[in-house]
């Protein structure tokens, strides 16, 4: 299980590709509100009653970890971010303000 997966969420990508190209057996969800679990193998957690009842709602996990990334697009987006791209953009010749 991973916890603030919208944060982790490319360590998380890793371990799924890492398993694909080991084929190994595996299942993967997200659970509210931060978690993502990957059960390797013959484990059915999503089979425990508390986890079916979350897997149902499961919309809750991914309309907050959407929610969650806006709180780090708007402070990436404050004016001395937008500067310093503006300005790595000019310095590298590319017209593109990432």
């Amino acid at each position: 299980m991973f916890h603030d997966a919208p944060i982790t969420y490319n360590g998380i990508a890793n371990c799924v590709e890492y398993l694909e190209l080991n084929a190994t057996r595996f299942r993967t969800y997200s659970l509210p509100d931060m978690m993502f679990v990957i059960e390797i193998g013959d484990f059915p957690i999503h089979q425990s009653e508390a986890v079916v009842a979350r897997l149902t709602n499961n919309h809750q996990s991914y309309l907050h970890s959407l929610q969650t990334n806006d709180y780090y697009r708007q402070f990436a987006n404050k004016a001395p971010f937008r500067l310093y791209r503006r300005l790595i953009a000019g310095r590298d010749g590319s017209n593109r303000c990432a």
